[in-house]
């Protein structure tokens, strides 16, 4: 039960992390209410993505689950990965 605890822990203080993050990227960027949504979703795919799961794995090394969130991240990357070669094969 104290795993699936700190494991929740873990998503939660990556995501409100994400959400400042997002922010700082986007002022960063000059992003306001006009900038279309498009370029926002691709800057978000592009920056806010991979940050998210650094930290993820960050804040799992913090809490000493760094082994469960890591398997985790090789199984998206693998699909991900799969999805392109497949796409490509075509």
């Amino acid at each position: 039960m104290y795993q699936v605890i700190v494991i929740m822990l873990v998503f939660a203080i990556t995501g409100f992390t994400i959400i400042f993050l997002k922010d700082v990227y986007f002022k960063l960027l000059g992003f306001d209410q006009n900038t279309p949504v498009w370029i926002k979703t691709f800057i978000y795919l592009l920056l806010v993505f991979p940050s998210y799961q650094l930290l993820i794995l960050g804040y799992g090394a913090l809490f000493g689950q760094f082994d469960f969130f890591w398997s985790k991240e090789k199984k998206m990357m693998k699909r991900i990965a799969d999805i392109f070669r497949k796409k490509s094969e075509k």
